[in-house]
Order: C-alpha cells, then structure tokens, then sequence
C-alpha cells in the first residue's frame, strides 16, 4: 500500500495551494477561530469573487457557522487578522466585506503546493481547543515530505504555531477521535501519523 496521499476524486472540492509557511504560521499564531477564518477565504476565493475582482472574496459572517464560527467570533477573527496585516477587508455599507488574505506569492519559503481536500479540513474546522493548528501542521508536514500521508509526527516542533508539547497532544487526540488522523503511539519516540479520508464526504454532506 502506498503511504502517498490518495489523488482527488473528480469534482471533489478542495483548498487550491500554494500554502506559505510564512502567512499561515503566522495566522495559526493568532488562534483558532481566524484559522478557520482565513481558511475558508482561501477555500471560497477559488469559486466566490465579486464581480471585476482578483484576490477579494465577499463573505457573509454567519457562512462559517458549520465551520465553528458564530457571526460574532466571525467577526472578531476578521478584526484579529485585519489587524495583524494578514487580510484586506473592504466594507461598504449595507454589504458583506470583501477580503482579500495576505498571502504573497513571492513569499514561498517553506510553501507547499499541494491540494487539501476540503472535506477533511471542513471536518477538522469545528473540533475544540488546538485541534485545528495541529491539523495544519500536519499538513504542511506532508507537504515537505513530497505528499506522504503517513509520517513521524514531533509534538514539541510546533512552537510557530503557538503550540506546546502538551496542546499539541491534546490536539493531534482531537483528530483521531474524529477518525481524521490514525496515530501509532512509540514510548520515547515521535508518533508515527497517517492522515485519514474515510467517512470524510459523508460528514461533508451530512452539514
């Protein structure tokens, strides 16, 4: 059995690449709630631009809401990454705000390039405490490996992303409660990881 990425299924939805390490470390820092936030731009800027637009996505504060996010904690992750320069937001009145991330192309120290499906992110997205940082650790750590999905897992190299060892643990649980990750546990050692499709349209489509 290959321990590569599955390929896509035709006309399955996914987050298009490339992903800087640069941008989304950063992001990953201010919390969880503007993760899920600017996740979802990047997801929906691949099919939802306003007319006339290149980079900008217009979103609606209560369209995250299977993603964990209610219209204020919205709200409030689009003010956290407007304020740390992260996203554009240009708002007119009676108008859903149009945001543009911050990702620069040119800035692709560490990037990866390949697709993360929509399905498992849109599964991770609700799960509680770090869960979602970790997912995209995981990521960006099959990415370097040449889209592996299966891999050793160190818990204490995630401080980028605001986590600790024991935060990390407890995230990387919260993933394979939800079936997203299988984790061989070795005394001493790192976890080896194996990122997880199955059951992942199911719970697309059952939101």
């Amino acid at each position: 059995m290959s321990d590569l990425l599955p390929t896509l299924n035709p006309g399955e939805p996914f987050i298009k690449g490339p992903f800087s390490w640069a941008y989304w470390s950063r992001v990953g820092r201010l919390g969880v709630n503007p993760l899920r936030l600017a996740m979802a731009v990047k997801y929906w800027s691949g099919f939802r631009r306003p007319r006339g637009a290149v980079g900008g996505v217009r979103i609606g504060l209560g369209d995250a809401g299977a993603l964990g996010l209610n219209p204020r904690s919205a709200r409030l992750a689009l003010r956290s990454l407007e304020g740390a320069g992260l996203a554009v937001v240009e708002r007119g009145p009676g108008r859903k705000p149009v945001v543009t991330l911050g990702e620069h192309p040119i800035v692709l120290y560490r990037a990866i390039f390949l697709p993360i499906p929509w399905g498992w992110w849109y599964a991770a997205s609700p799960l509680s405490g770090r869960a979602l940082p970790v997912a995209l650790a995981l990521w960006f750590r099959a990415g370097w490996l040449g889209g592996k999905a299966e891999f050793p897992f160190s818990l204490g190299d995630l401080e980028p992303l605001g986590l600790t060892r024991w935060t990390a643990s407890r995230g990387l649980d919260a993933l394979e409660a939800a079936g997203l990750v299988a984790v061989e546990r070795r005394p001493g050692r790192s976890p080896i990881v194996t990122l997880a499709f199955t059951g992942v349209e199911h719970v697309l489509h059952s939101r």
